[in-house]
């Protein structure tokens, strides 16, 4: 695991594919999180603005940048493995920037 580099704070991300093909992405930490879809690059263009924007109004937290842990590639590769492999992932997300 990565340390916390000064400015930084941890959210958990949960990426999960459900049975319907559709994608599910959500966290404990960032109230109102909830997108969902059957395209997941749509979603993961979504995302990054969305929980800044959530972050901002429901924290009054302004977030510069967003440092994925593991990078968001590796979170989308995951996805394209065989489909008996379970593919529910927890992800950590590190912010930096908030004011």
């Amino acid at each position: 695991m990565q340390a916390l580099m000064a400015g930084e704070f941890s959210i958990e991300l949960l990426f999960d594919e459900r049975a319907d093909g559709r994608y599910l992405i959500h966290s404990p930490d960032v109230p109102g999180l909830r997108l969902a879809g059957p395209d997941l690059e749509a979603l993961r263009a979504d995302i990054e603005p969305v929980v800044k924007e959530l972050l901002l109004q429901n924290s009054e937290l302004a977030v510069e940048s967003i440092r994925w842990v593991p990078s968001l590639d590796e979170v989308m590769k995951r996805f394209d493995r065989p489909a008996q492999e379970d593919k529910r992932a927890t992800y950590l997300v590190r912010l930096s920037g908030a004011a």
